[in-house]
């Protein structure tokens, strides 16, 4: 259904220069928090960004994390994490708030006992999350109790049942306002039973890989699943109550963001992986084997910044599948519901993939493939060493050629029969023993297994072009940890994704609810996708964390030369160390993320700061090589507000001056993600409060004195400062959908619509698009409820694609009549055309 109406345009949907915030919501602060941040906090913190006009809030995922607080490791792309749930929103929503809880002695004492458990978890230097919902669990299931006995009454059961059986739905006219409310929750959203099954069932199994659990409950048979259910039934209708709950505070809170004078975007972030909940509820979507369960390929990544590949391990989509794309686009459109901005996690894995051979059964070890015998022959021969370990790899890559699967073979070697580019060789063997194995010592690394169930054993076979060490002749070199005849040899390799069809679909469902993506773009990025991204208009995620290594000359796609008004720009990310460890590299995390070689580079960056005007003369004569000042952080950071980038983003523990402690995560090692603000945002709030008599500590003060000077750069404060030159007399396009200009492109295929919006700045009657060919297609002025400011329009179009709109259709958008001269390109393509710029078909149709 064609939509010309918008509920919310986002700021960034609108080009409007912004300025945000970033930190996770448990990172966040507060006099009354339960150790943790929560939607309560939340709320708080959305009253502080109005106040110093900061427009974007942006956040991590909020599903429930696997282990170690991981936000990305979750087994549900669906489930919020109920720690989040804000007590204070929920007890007054229900009726069950400070005033009306006289009559719930439980619930008074449950509370009392809380906020003394929460004064001991709010003391903790980082956030509490499991101990923060076990105390919350409690109260979350008296308060459901009261809900129950006061407002389902004798709809609960039948609630329950439909959770159980989804035979017919339950009437939505009976029962008290939450009670409907509630109804059309469960309704509306027919993979919660299933999810929250999922849940009770690990719990119950102590496990969350469902293949692990009884064969038939993992294969989902349908009257045992119907079962599990009905036996189930009272703790789905649970979790479904806190779900509802999760999801009504968000969408509350989305509303105050948009209300009043000054609007406050949320920027949530889309995980890459599916967890196993999705899986086992979708298992046609992924490549496993429906009757064994197993995974010949998991998902990793080939060797980049360490020099051995990471074994992921995540289910690979199976892209050939009409269920695998269904998934990506209902998982989008979850997210979409709670976001302004949505961050796309890992783009590279919608365009290739990285397949990794599991050998789930052991049948490609060394004695088997048949290679054994001439392998240990070579080993024990007098060759030298390096002459060895050519013949062993001719040998092993010759054993593969001839016993792997073609299609395997075909991704893997060129049409020379060489390796291709970041395609790996390597052994497998289970690990005995419980000592910790070192790669760069012994040749082999350790790591567990989901699909084997225990910890392997790895070692790399072929050259490596990021490090020196080559690890087979390394174990060749150390006798005793050679390979053996039950090793078992893996391959790692790209194989296409989606590409352009996925990413352009995506770009549509955020463009139609005036909603905006950043795609996360980081490691090694092929030029075609680079090119890709530029011509669908898609908006970068720019960290110029690694921008700044241009003074270590590394000249990389984040220096400010290629920050485009397109641009999403922050510093630091939340998988790097902070502005502070950047530059002083002391503490652990720092010294081991430290790339500045010398105080000559160091003094390049000042040099820099001081020509862009970030930094006066005096203050770089006083600028401390070992230590960040106030001054130094001001000036880095106005770099990043100062940019061409239309969101510049900043981290909280940069704003605060932290080190080691404001790290969000240090990729590949636990006990992270529990950071916490070193303050509470009533303080911050009150920091905000000319008249407050209050005085609070200088890490507060300095922050918000720092926003407020931030905010100004670009005019992000304020839409009317960015305006306030142009002639509102004369209309002018501020932004389009897509991104017009020279190389733009919109894709679409045959069947689908083109969707072209403009956002006009100053008084405009009527608008078209206008095509070369003189085509010309009328604009429809859409009704934007919340988020347009005075003197903004949108005008929107939908062009079919038939026949007469297969190929490339230059167009131009005409306002009142005069045509504008930038121009765009619609691509209407035929089903079934490869739309992968890493593919040798692309632009073709795909051969069946």
């Amino acid at each position: 259904m064609k939509k010309f109406f918008i509920e919310k345009a986002s700021k960034a949907f609108l080009g409007i220069r912004s300025m945000g915030l970033f930190a996770p919501l448990s990172y966040w602060r507060s006099q009354h928090d339960s150790g943790i941040g929560d939607l309560d906090v939340l709320l708080k913190v959305i009253a502080f960004a109005k106040k110093t006009h900061i427009s974007v809030l942006s956040l991590l995922p909020l599903n429930i994390p696997l282990y170690d607080n991981c936000p990305y490791a979750n087994a549900s792309a669906y489930v919020f994490d109920p720690v989040y749930i804000g007590l204070n929103m929920m007890l007054d929503d229900l009726g069950f708030g400070k005033k009306d809880a006289c009559f719930c002695p439980e619930i008074c004492s449950l509370l009392s006992s809380l906020n003394e458990e929460a004064a001991l978890l709010r003391r903790n230097k980082k956030s509490e999350n499991r101990k923060a919902g076990e105390c919350k669990y409690k109260v979350f299931r008296s308060v459901f109790g009261k809900f129950k006995k006061y407002e389902l009454k004798q709809e609960g059961p039948k609630i329950a049942d439909f959770l159980a059986n989804p035979v017919s739905d339950p009437d939505v006219t009976r029962g008290s306002i939450k009670t409907r409310e509630f109804k059309k929750y469960c309704i509306s959203n027919q993979w919660l039973a299933d999810h929250l099954l999922f849940f009770i069932l690990a719990k119950e199994f102590k496990t969350d890989d469902f293949r692990f659990w009884p064969r038939e409950i993992a294969l989902r048979v349908p009257k045992v699943i119907q079962d599990l259910k009905q036996k189930h039934k009272q703790e789905i209708l649970f979790e479904a109550f806190l779900q509802w709950m999760l999801t009504a505070q968000f969408k509350f809170i989305r509303t105050k963001a948009g209300k009043g004078e000054f609007k406050v975007d949320l920027m949530l972030d889309q995980p890459y992986a599916f967890g196993n909940a999705d899986i086992w509820c979708n298992p046609e979507a992924f490549l496993m084997d429906p009757r064994t369960l197993k995974r010949e390929y998991t998902q990793g990544a080939p060797p980049h910044q360490l020099d051995i590949p990471q074994h992921w391990q995540f289910y690979l989509p199976d892209i050939q599948h009409p269920a695998s794309k269904s998934l990506l686009l209902e998982r989008l459109l979850f997210f979409l519901q709670f976001s302004d901005l949505l961050r796309i996690d890992h783009l590279l894995g919608y365009y290739r993939l990285y397949y990794m051979t599991e050998d789930s059964n052991w049948e490609m070890t060394l004695e088997k493939m048949g290679i054994w015998n001439e392998t240990d022959k070579v080993f024990k021969g007098d060759l030298p060493r390096k002459e060895k370990r050519t013949q062993i790899y001719t040998l092993i890559k010759k054993g593969i050629k001839e016993t792997f699967p073609p299609e395997a073979v075909s991704r893997l070697f060129d049409e020379s029969g060489d390796l291709k580019h970041a395609h790996v060789i390597f052994a497998a063997r289970k690990q005995t023993d419980q000592r910790a194995y070192e790669h760069s010592q012994c040749g082999w690394y350790s790591q567990d297994s989901s699909e084997h169930g225990q910890k392997l054993l790895y070692t790399l076979l072929s050259p490596n072009q990021f490090t020196d060490t080559d690890y087979l002749e390394k174990i060749i070199k150390e006798k005793e940890m050679f390979l053996s005849p039950s090793d078992s040899i893996r391959v790692g390799f790209f194989n296409m994704g989606l590409g352009e069809e996925i990413i352009s679909q995506f770009m549509q469902y955020a463009q139609e609810q005036g909603k905006s993506l950043i795609f996360e773009n980081l490691g090694v990025v092929p030029e075609q996708i680079t090119r890709s991204l530029n011509e669908l208009g898609a908006t970068e995620f720019k960290p110029l964390f690694f921008g700044y290594q241009h003074f270590i000359g590394d000249h990389t796609a984040f220096w400010f030369d290629r920050i485009t008004p397109n641009s999403h720009v922050c510093f630091s990310t939340h998988d790097t160390i902070t502005i502070r460890g950047w530059w002083e590299g002391k503490e652990k995390w720092a010294k081991k993320k430290y790339y500045f070689k010398n105080d000559e580079q160091k003094q390049k960056v000042i040099n820099w700061l001081v020509q862009q005007d970030y930094l006066t003369d005096d203050l770089a004569q006083q600028a401390d090589l070992d230590t960040l000042g106030s001054d130094l952080l001001c000036s880095v950071l106005n770099s990043v507000t100062d940019s061409n980038g239309r969101d510049a983003v900043i981290m909280m523990s940069n704003l605060f001056g932290s080190g080691d402690e404001g790290i969000i995560n240090m990729p590949g090692h636990a006990g992270f993600w529990t950071a916490r603000a070193p303050v509470t945002i009533e303080e911050l709030l009150d920091e905000t409060d000319e008249d407050s008599q209050k005085e609070y500590s200088n890490i507060a003060s300095r922050a918000v004195d720092l926003i407020k000077f931030l905010v100004q750069k670009k005019e992000r404060d304020a839409f009317h400062k960015q305006v306030q030159w142009f002639d509102p007399g004369t209309p002018r396009i501020i932004a389009t959908h897509p991104v017009m200009g020279e190389g733009s492109k919109q894709l679409r295929f045959e069947g689908e619509d083109f969707l072209v919006d403009a956002a006009v700045y100053g008084e405009c009657q009527s608008a078209a698009v206008v095509f070369d060919n003189g085509r010309k297609e009328a604009m429809q002025e859409i009704d934007v409820k919340n988020g347009l400011f005075s003197g903004l329009k949108i005008f929107r179009a939908y062009i079919p694609v038939d026949d007469e709109m297969k190929g490339v259709f230059p167009f131009q958008i005409s306002l009142n009549g005069n045509l504008q001269p930038e121009k765009g390109y619609l691509i209407g393509c035929a089903r079934g055309t490869d739309m992968n710029p890493l593919s040798a078909q692309y632009g073709q149709i795909k051969a069946v």
